[in-house]
This record gives C-alpha cells, sequence and structure tokens, in this order.
C-alpha cells in the first residue's frame, strides 16, 4: 500500500501530522489554520479542501 502509486500524494507535512489518521468529515463550523490552504481539523475528525474531495474519494476506492 505504501508504495502504490495511486495512494502517494505530495502533501504539507504540517498539516499532515496534525490530520494524523483522523477520519475525513464535513465541518462547516470548522476553520483552517492553515493559510491559503482550505484543510480543516477539528475533535479528532478533518475536512479536506473541496477540491480535493474527488482526489482522495477515488483514492479511497482504488485502495479498497
Amino acid at each position: 500500500m505504501q508504495a502504490d502509486m495511486h495512494n502517494l500524494f505530495p502533501a504539507i507535512g504540517a498539516v499532515n501530522v496534525l490530520r494524523s489518521n483522523y477520519n475525513f468529515t464535513m465541518l462547516p463550523a470548522a476553520k483552517s489554520d492553515f493559510g491559503s490552504s482550505d484543510m480543516r481539523i477539528d475533535a479528532r475528525k478533518a475536512q479536506p479542501p473541496i477540491a480535493a474531495s474527488g482526489t482522495i474519494a477515488g483514492t479511497y476506492m482504488h485502495m479498497e
């Protein structure tokens, strides 16, 4: 899984560390703490930027 080319994407290290292994969900009330990136993390949940949602879903389907 770690070497699968459909599972490898560049990421900002600080965002990746704070996201940890949290489940993705919608967090409309949360604010982004990452400048121009709309990544939101709150209460052990994470919401990726809307533009990345389709890519993430496709990767999850591929890995399943």
